[in-house]
C-alpha cells in the first residue's frame, strides 16, 4: 500500500516539490542530483490544528510520506 501512496503523491504534486528532502534525507541515493521542483505545500496534522492555524511547510515528497499520519 505504501508504494501506491508514493505514486498518488507524485501524480497529485506533479513535480511541484522535490522528491527527497534537501537536508537530512533518509531515502536519497548518494549520487542523486535534484534540479526540479522547488515549491512548497502547507499541511495540517489534524482538523483541530487547521482551526487553530497550526501547520507546517513541506518541501518534498519524502516530507509528505514522513508526515502521513
Amino acid at each position: 500500500m505504501a508504494a501506491s501512496l508514493d505514486v498518488v503523491y507524485s501524480t497529485v504534486l506533479q513535480n511541484g516539490i522535490r522528491k527527497f528532502k534537501y537536508k537530512n534525507s533518509h531515502l536519497k541515493p548518494v549520487s542523486f542530483s535534484d534540479q526540479s521542483g522547488k515549491g512548497a505545500i502547507f499541511a495540517y496534522r489534524s482538523k483541530e490544528h487547521m482551526i487553530e492555524g497550526i501547520g507546517l511547510v513541506i518541501t518534498s515528497e519524502e516530507g509528505v510520506i514522513e508526515n502521513n499520519n
